[in-house]
């Protein structure tokens, strides 16, 4: 749910760049373009869940082909940009949109290549020059060796905000997962990153990842635990950026009968210990975080391919830097469609 924000005309103020008449008048106009654009698609993934539609996902052969949409509307009790330690002290509300596609390519026995691309945008009420789009475009080859899988994935995003060029993230990530025990599956990766942000050059930075999750299955995918922890080590341009982290989650899931159809229900909690390495100018002194997230998630079918989503979630940011200390609430609303 994290999203990536920043202060379009003053990066360095905790406060938003002046409005002017023309400037309101064009967001307006961008704003009604893109509900627009919003309800055309709507319009057409609903012709696409046709009872015909649907009839045909009953067939035995799966298509290699999915897709979901999401609009929705989002409530941030303090819009801030943590990549680059910026924060505001004001709320805002949003616009969401999200489509992502995925496309499973067979390539022999037991070996695929699953493909996928997504696209978000978010348009805020009344910070527009906070709103955000990003792209992603991923590859995952993966092979089954009957015990256990092995696959490499890449992924490659860009970031946008008020339209101009923000944040380029590369990653490669091989990676082997399988059965330990009846019900408990593991998954293993290594995550290189290359981080490249247009106009601060000092904190482009690479990062490697190593860790593990480890899911317990209680009943099935009808209720189980994700355990995990990965281990961080960043290195920027700018030594004072540099870090070594502690990444740890725990997340239940569990699924209730409603009306005939299934509920889903998720609660989760993230946890991140950064330690930075070089001296941090504006405080003197080695920076230190400690950054808790809470979650709750409610997912409930609508048709057979549509549903509606509520996500809850809690960041308590605790930093020797202030502008990293901070806490934050969102509240989300979606409505959507897959196939």
């Amino acid at each position: 749910m994290r999203r990536i924000i920043i202060l379009n005309k003053s990066p360095y103020s905790n406060q938003p760049s002046p409005k002017n008449k023309h400037g309101a008048q064009n967001r307006a106009g961008h704003r009604a373009k893109l509900a627009m654009s919003c309800m055309a698609s709507l319009a057409l993934f609903a012709m696409m869940a046709s009872p015909a539609t649907a009839q045909s996902k009953t067939k035995t052969d799966k298509s290699p082909f999915s897709l979901r949409v999401t609009i929705g509307a989002e409530y941030d009790s303090n819009v801030s940009v943590d990549s680059i330690d910026q924060t505001t002290n004001i709320g805002d509300n949003s616009a969401l949109f999200k489509a992502k596609a995925n496309y499973k390519m067979p390539l022999g026995n037991d070996t695929d290549l699953k493909l996928g691309y997504s696209f978000s945008q978010s348009s805020h009420e009344t910070f527009s020059n906070f709103d955000i789009r990003s792209q992603m475009a991923s590859a995952n080859l993966v092979h089954d060796f009957g015990p256990f899988k092995a696959g490499l994935a890449y992924r490659h995003s860009n970031a946008q905000l008020d339209g101009e060029d923000f944040l380029t993230l590369k990653q490669i990530s091989p990676y082997i997962s399988g059965f330990v025990a009846k019900k408990v599956f593991i998954r293993t990766s290594y995550t290189q990153t290359d981080k490249s942000f247009d106009n601060r050059p000092v904190r482009d930075a690479e990062s490697r990842m190593l860790g593990a999750d480890a899911y317990f299955f209680l009943r099935g995918i009808r209720r189980y635990w994700i355990i995990g922890y990965k281990r961080e080590n960043e290195d920027a341009i700018g030594p004072e950026f540099d870090f070594d982290a502690n990444h740890f989650r725990m997340k239940y899931q569990q699924r209730f009968v409603v009306g005939g159809k299934d509920l889903k229900m998720a609660l989760g909690w993230r946890y991140e210990g950064r330690a930075y390495n070089g001296m941090t100018p504006s405080i003197n002194m080695i920076r230190e975080d400690n950054r808790n997230r809470y979650q709750a998630e409610i997912e409930y079918p609508l048709t057979r391919s549509s549903f509606v989503q509520l996500e809850l979630e809690r960041a308590d940011y605790d930093s020797n830097l202030p502008s990293a200390d901070y806490n934050q609430n969102l509240a989300v609303v979606r409505f959507g469609f897959e196939f």
